[in-house]
């Protein structure tokens, strides 16, 4: 890994390439996210928490059932735990991200004396993440993607992933968490690429740099892959 100077540059190239293979570029309404949070900063959040673990096209749909079911926060609130599990299931975690959503929603309401985050607007990012943090089983991973589409700030959520990624071309030491990852390259990372870089590497993720046997023949990213060079090498020598 290159030293911390150098990271803007090499960030800068790699939203460039990441662009031009997967075509997202810094525009918020040419390019939303790929699971569609809705309009309101609280349903982004909730929307973050029922996509841990699910598949873009599931948690939407369940979130379409879950308003469908309970048209209200406070409807959410009263209704029986087991009917909510029951409609998050689908998407993994149902007890946990039950009792998260309901925490949340009545830790907003102690706060601000309604369902709503729309004063994180006024805000400054610092204490937006911490506010955001600050909330039952909310980590700096979905703080982040709820500033990112929620609140359109540039900041950069480092999921799985993102965080693969990082660790394989050499931005980050090989045992970097998500944390860790966040924490180093915030400081670097070029104005106006957060959005475009997040949504690109997520692509590239799922498509191409899997976790398990990794396309690395058809990646555009290997000329600037640590990992695939050391493996060219290992390669070469055996």
């Amino acid at each position: 890994m290159r030293g911390d100077e150098d990271l803007p540059r090499r960030l800068g190239e790699l939203a460039e390439v990441l662009e031009r293979e997967h075509g997202r570029g810094s525009s918020y309404r040419e390019n939303p996210s790929l699971s569609g949070e809705p309009d309101d900063v609280l349903g982004t959040l909730l929307v973050t928490i029922l996509s841990q673990a699910s598949s873009d096209s599931r948690t939407r749909e369940i979130w379409a059932r879950l308003n469908e079911a309970f048209p209200s926060p406070s409807a959410l609130l009263e209704a029986p735990r087991a009917a909510i599990e029951e409609i998050l299931r689908p998407g993994g975690l149902a007890r946990q991200k039950s009792s998260y959503i309901r925490a949340v929603l009545r830790q907003v309401r102690e706060d601000t004396g309604e369902y709503s985050l729309e004063q994180l607007h006024h805000c400054n990012d610092e204490d937006a993440l911490n506010y955001l943090t600050g909330l039952p089983g909310v980590g700096i991973k979905t703080a982040a993607c709820v500033m990112l589409f929620g609140l359109e700030r540039d900041v950069f959520p480092v999921d799985t992933h993102v965080a693969r990624i990082a660790r394989r071309v050499g931005l980050v030491a090989e045992n970097a968490p998500p944390d860790r990852i966040h924490r180093e390259l915030a400081p670097h990372m070029p104005e106006g690429l957060a959005l475009a870089l997040h949504l690109n590497l997520l692509e590239h993720g799922r498509t191409v740099c899997l976790a398990v046997r990794p396309r690395c023949e058809r990646c555009v990213l290997s000329p600037l892959c640590v990992w695939y060079r050391e493996g060219e090498r290992k390669r070469e020598v055996g």
